[in-house]
Parts: C-alpha cells; structure tokens; sequence
C-alpha cells in the first residue's frame, strides 16, 4: 500500500503543477557559492553577471578586507569552483568603492566597471581590471561639478571604442546626466543632462541599450506623471526625446530600474510599480515609442511575485526574469502562460532577494545572485538551467497514466 500511496501522491503534484504551473523543479536550481565576506569574499551582491568561456564575473558592493563598505571584484568557475577576488576596494583616491547594481564589461583581458563611491571626490569612479587582477587603473573619477556626474549606476555599454553611461545625480541640475568616455579614460563628455525639461525624465537609474545608432534608456522619475520615462537620442546626444511616460495606471506602469531589451524589433522592461494591482509590470512597445502594451502585471499570489528591477533575457519567444519579492519567472511575450520557475524562501540556503543584474545565459542555463540567503545570509551566486518544454504526446501519456494510478487504486 506504501507504493500505491507514493504513487497516487506524485501523481496529484504531478497533475497540480500541469493545471496551475508550480514549480516543482529545484532540481535545476543549484546554490554555487554563498558569501560571507571578509578578506578572500564579498558581500551581499546587488548586480549583475558576466560569462565568459566557462568564467563567472562579478562584483559585491561589501566585503572584502574592508568589510563594512568597499566591495571586491570576483571571478568563479562556473560550476561554484576556483572563487577569486580579484580586487578589493578602498573607497580612496585612485580607487573605487561600493560597486552597485551594474555589471561588468570584458574586452580583450580587461574588465571594466563602475563604482558608487570611491576616487578623490568620493563620487565613484571608471575602472579597468586585468581578467587575472594583476592590473588596476582608474580611468575616470566623477567630480560633481556641472559637466560631470554624481555615483553612477547600471552598467557600461560600449560602441565603437567609447563607453556610455549614466548618472542618477550631478550634471546641471543634479538629476542626472548621459555621458560619454573612451575606453582608455580619455575625452570624457557628458552628452545629456537630466532633466531638459519639463516632460523629461530625471534620476536614471537603468543601463543604456544601442539599438540602430541610437542610445535607449529609462529615468526614475520625471515625465509628464513623475514616474518616469522612456527616452532615446542620437550618440552624440542630439535629438533627445522622451518616447513614453509612464502613468501607473492599470495598463502601464510606474519607476523602472533597469534596462529595456530589444527582441525582434521590440522594447521589452519592466517597472517597479504600476500594472493592476501596483506590484510592476512587463511592457513591450515600438521603437519609437508606439503601440506600448502592458503585457502583464505581478499579483504577489503563489506561483507569482512583486517588484521587478531587473531587465529580462528572451529566448525563442519567453521572457525570463527575476522578481525582487521573490522569484525567477517565465512569461510568453504575448503575456501568457506566466509561471514561476524558482521561488526563493526567506533566509533559504538557495538565496533570497534577487538582485537587480539580469539573469547571465551561458550553455542553456541562467546564472545570477541574490543579496542575502545562503549559508550565512550574505547572499548567493546561483545557477538555474533553462526550463525544458516537454513534448505535448508525453504530457499527455503521463496524464492518462497518472491519472490510471489514480483510479484503479
């Protein structure tokens, strides 16, 4: 009877996970490395990952020696082996400290980054590291004067031998600027302040995207409702226009965080806020801001979560993400078929909060970080394989044969 029981058991998870999508999948869920700063380890992550042949890196905006503040750069292998720090920040001239919420950029042997604070002014800096940290160099520290910024977010992109980026603060008015800087920290300018004007946006928080000669990006704050924008512009900075203004209503949504992704002629992001109940929201539109489509909106049920900040990744048609409050999930990008593919637990050994990096795609699996969770709280580098679709004629053999068990017994 034991057998029949188990049998019978599995079978109602089974036939609950087709009918209502739970995800019973830890399986494809593993915990790499948990940190717990100190000399040797970061700290709480709140940024993204890079893969590169096999090679995880990353930043933390605590731990290291200096633990209270700093932050390290680190590389790992990407199976959870060989976890290095490869820099330990100072927060002191000719240095950075406290690496947020960006991700790092490789070209050739070197990493380059951001950091919050750090440099003479205490303002955050540019850097470049060697892939092995023998070498570190700041190329550029933010002085808060008009013409420059204040702490930057996001990531650096760069086109064409020239890094762009933003800042939250400084510039103008202190509400933020676009910039512009070579890669070898020469011919620094910056190329839009924040806001222009009234219907600009203002506190950018979000990455830039290159899309056909121009630079795409969304602000904080600002627009016709104050809760933020969609903006594009030339490289050089001209023909600025705000695409959309978010509203919060119930068809839009309200003060993103990161990045938009482009997918087949399509922007794609996410709002914190906004949607139906509030909880953010996944957007679509065109590239010159036509045809905007909330396309679903978190409800915070079961199989669900609330407040997005990080950009989403899209193969074959399916959204990936994360949600802060607390999953990782996958939608079609027509807004059906939402489920959760991961949920987080608080103060679980698989991590809790994710952070506002996307997810990393390397050889059909997801890396990414949480902030706390773990083995001591300090949060986590994890890896969740990409969900497999199974095939329609075996879904359906294993429900008849399920639901066989379940009958005769």
């Amino acid at each position: 009877m034991n057998i029949i029981y188990t049998l019978k058991k599995h079978a109602f998870l089974f036939l609950l996970s087709l009918t209502t999508g739970l995800a019973f999948a830890d399986i494809d869920y593993t915990n790499l490395h948990s940190f717990v700063g100190g000399a040797g380890d970061g700290l709480n992550p709140d940024g993204g990952l890079i893969v590169d042949n096999g090679t995880l890196y990353g930043m933390t905006p605590y731990g290291g020696s200096n633990n209270s503040y700093y932050g390290v750069v680190f590389k790992m292998n990407i199976d959870g082996s060989h976890f290095i720090t490869l820099h330990e920040f100072s927060n002191s001239a000719g240095d950075g400290g406290v690496p947020t919420d960006g991700h790092l950029v490789l070209l050739g042997n070197y990493l380059y980054g951001m950091t919050w604070r750090g440099g003479t002014n205490d303002y955050g800096v540019i850097f470049k590291i060697s892939t092995n940290g023998n070498s570190f160099t700041t190329l550029h520290e933010f002085s808060g004067v008009t013409d420059d910024g204040v702490r930057p977010r996001g990531s650096l992109i760069t086109v064409d031998n020239v890094f762009y980026g933003i800042t939250p603060q400084g510039g103008l008015s202190n509400k933020g600027n676009i910039f512009k800087i070579d890669i070898n920290g020469n011919n620094f300018n910056t190329i839009h302040n924040f806001p222009e004007n009234s219907n600009d946006g203002y506190q950018p928080f979000s990455s830039l995207t290159f899309i056909n000669n121009k630079l795409y990006g969304m602000t904080y704050r600002g627009g016709t409702n104050d809760l933020g924008i969609v903006f594009r512009c030339d490289i050089n900075g001209a023909n600025y226009t705000n695409i959309h203004s978010f509203s919060g209503s119930p068809s839009d949504g309200a003060n993103p965080y990161d990045s938009l992704t482009f997918y087949e002629n399509k922007l794609y992001g996410v709002t914190y806020y906004g949607g139906l109940y509030n909880l953010g929201a996944i957007f679509k539109m065109d590239i010159d801001g036509q045809n905007y489509t909330n396309i679903y909106s978190f409800t915070d049920g079961m199989n669900n979560g609330k407040y997005p900040e990080a950009s989403v990744v899209i193969l074959d048609d399916v959204i990936y993400g994360t949600v802060s409050d607390d999953a990782i999930f996958k939608i079609d990008i027509n807004g059906g078929n939402y489920s959760n593919i991961h949920n987080f637990i608080y103060g679980g050994y698989d991590g809790y909060h994710p952070t506002k990096g996307a997810l990393a795609l390397y050889n059909d699996a997801f890396y990414g970080m949480t902030i706390s969770g773990g083995t001591n709280g300090g949060g986590v580098i994890f890896k969740q394989l990409v969900p497999e679709i199974p095939e329609p004629c075996f879904l359906l053999f294993g429900m008849y044969f399920l639901l066989f068990i379940w009958k005769k017994y």
